[in-house]
């Protein structure tokens, strides 16, 4: 058949290339991500390494080195010796995410996949790859000074790799379509505004942390200084400030919706403040010394977040269950989200004063729900549309245009009827005259 139709190709061919494009194209969406942010890692300790005085540069040593950096960059829990490091930074993290994110999205770009299942076989396929790599480097630094567990190794980055996968994907793989199928629109708008709310509490997370640190510059200037004073160490204190900024920007989120955050004994908060002497540490030198009295009135951020959502969401549906309902969502995904945010961004921190390092992740998913169910659902309550009044069975409405009465004129009620004019009563002397005797006999007949 391809003799007799040069210009078509055979079925055969055609069969097996496609199958075969398709497995490279997932294999190669499954390795960049793990050759690059691998690559990536050991460039950055080696140039910290080198820039260091009286350094001696080692590419084997640098790669070697980089697989912890790598496991620690998707939250595997380290071990130095006998100490436990947990709370690793973020900005490692959120930076590889990304570039899982968009290899996806290219990959699906390139196959031109727009349907769920073809991305069920895109995720699977890099959360594999994750898991097995981090399977290999946990094993792998077994006989390091820096280990880390075989199983969080394999766990934790094929869930980051798979999260960040699914986000790529989402929308060109019509699993967002797929979603609005499944789900009513109060539902999807709930989802949404608990988006909105995650990135509101970070932002005056963010905002907040900018304002302490740049109230303390003076004494976050003497710090570094202090501590890294050359060129290398500056540029590795440097990067772990820059690293574990995400990580301040969830204690300050969790500041301003009321628990707080602890750092060991320390305990940093609106409603609790004990703070002895912190080690010296740029980042630490935002923490006020003393406790302010205005402090409680951050509160009322998430208090607004709250009403803004309910407001947003006030005219999502007719029903009044359905824009409850619409607000819990948003709560519920919001509550949701600081966990997620709270449990990465905390953890061990050694032995010392500061361990463990935790923003209350309980505390704080509570709080959350507080701000946003309570008075969203008020704001829509009261707010939304008002049902349509019936009237009681038996009334015949008057704007209805097919009845007969809303068309007639309307009487006025206040005329009464003239009277009418009642029979005169005959005389007794008529009367008399009319009426026969009833007693008078009648005339004799002549004979």
């Amino acid at each position: 058949m391809a003799l007799l139709h040069p210009g078509e190709p055979a079925l055969g061919h055609e069969a097996h290339t496609a199958p075969l494009g398709r497995a490279r194209a997932l294999l190669t969406a499954a390795v960049v991500p793990l050759v690059t942010g691998y690559a990536a890692i050991a460039a950055v300790l080696a140039a910290v390494v080198a820039m260091a005085p009286h350094s001696q540069f080692d590419t084997v040593g640098a790669l070697t080195g980089a697989a912890p950096g790598w496991l620690a960059a998707h939250q595997v829990p380290l071990a130095i010796g006998h100490k436990e490091l947990g709370a690793l930074p973020l900005l490692p993290t959120i930076l590889l995410m990304l570039l899982v994110a968009r290899t996806a999205a290219a990959t699906a770009e390139r196959l031109d996949d727009h349907l769920p299942r073809h991305a069920g076989k895109l995720i699977a396929t890099i959360a594999a790859a994750h898991a097995l790599f981090g399977l290999v480097l946990a094993l792998l630094t077994e006989s390091h000074p820096i280990t880390a567990a075989a199983m969080p190794g394999m766990t934790y980055p094929a869930l980051l790799s798979a999260i960040a996968a699914t986000v790529g994907v989402a929308r060109r793989c019509g699993l967002l379509d797929a979603l609005r199928d499944r789900v009513d629109g109060p539902a999807i708008a709930g989802l949404r505004m608990g988006l909105l709310a995650i990135a509101a509490l970070l932002a005056a997370g963010a905002v907040l942390l900018v304002v302490a640190l740049l109230g303390s510059v003076t004494e976050v200037r003497a710090t570094y200084t202090s501590l890294a004073p050359g060129l290398g160490a500056g540029a590795g204190m440097l990067l772990l400030c820059a690293g574990y900024l995400p990580n301040a920007i969830v204690a300050g989120t969790a500041f301003v919706a009321g628990p707080g955050f602890s750092l060991g004994s320390h305990v940093v908060g609106p409603a609790q403040y004990t703070v002895t002497p912190l080690p010296e540490f740029p980042l630490l030198d935002a923490i006020p010394d003393h406790y302010a009295s205005w402090w409680p009135a951050l509160c009322l951020i998430p208090l607004a977040l709250g009403v803004l959502i309910g407001w947003l969401l006030r005219d999502v549906d007719e029903e009044l269950l359905a824009r409850l309902r619409a607000v819990a969502v948003a709560a519920v995904i919001a509550a949701l989200g600081c966990v997620l945010l709270s449990g990465m961004a905390g953890g061990r921190i050694g032995t010392g004063s500061l361990d463990p390092f935790s923003t209350r992740a309980l505390l704080l998913s509570v709080s959350v729900l507080g701000w946003i169910a309570v008075p969203g659902g008020l704001v829509a309550w009261l707010r939304g549309p008002r049902p349509e009044a019936v009237d009681p069975p038996g009334l015949i409405p008057f704007d209805d245009e097919d009845s007969d009465l809303a068309d007639d004129p309307v009487e006025d009620v206040d005329e009464e009827p003239e009277p009418e004019e009642p029979d005169e009563p005959d005389e007794p002397d008529d009367l008399a005259e009319d009426a026969e005797p009833a007693d008078e006999e009648p005339p004799a007949r002549e004979r």
